[in-house]
């Protein structure tokens, strides 16, 4: 993970759901929040890959969150919010689809340390929690997130 200042009171977060947890990400780290309505798999991509979307004739590369992280989407009715986020690395666009996206807000708190116990993927992808109006939610990570946990990593690798 990069090098980079904590998140503090008042600094915008945005706050979503996945896996059953309440999760956040740093307000300007995200170019915005859409749709990608039509989505082309990708053969032989990881499975946190669900494959290609477009936004603004730009080719997109969309992830399914629950899957780059390692855990169980909370719900069919959490997952049907079709809203991604959409970020940009080093001139890429991707698409992060949690199971749901619920508000852009200031943080209530500053960042504090990750508590133990939560499996090998969420410490892979968060790096603290941080108080919202919706509760405590895990702060991520988006380049760990965008690259996969390292279960889904190896999981991928052993089916290959």
């Amino acid at each position: 993970m990069s090098e980079r200042e904590p998140v503090g009171a008042g600094d915008l977060v945005l706050v979503m759901e996945i896996g059953g947890r309440l999760a956040a990400v740093r307000a300007v780290e995200v170019a915005s929040v859409d749709e990608v309505e039509r989505i082309v798999p990708v053969p032989g991509a990881p499975p946190h890959i669900l494959g290609l979307g477009a936004q603004r004739s730009r080719a997109l590369t969309v992830l399914d969150a629950c899957r780059a992280i390692g855990v169980e989407a909370a719900s069919a009715q959490a997952s049907d919010d079709e809203r991604c986020l959409i970020v940009v690395r080093e001139e890429y666009f991707y698409a992060v689809k949690p199971d749901r996206v619920l508000d852009v807000g200031p943080a209530a708190g500053d960042e504090m340390p990750l508590p133990q116990g939560l499996g090998d993927g969420w410490s892979h992808t968060a790096t603290g929690t941080i108080e919202t109006s919706y509760g405590a939610a895990l702060l991520l990570d988006l380049d760990a997130l965008l690259g996969g946990s390292e279960v889904t990593a190896g999981n991928h690798m052993a089916a290959a």
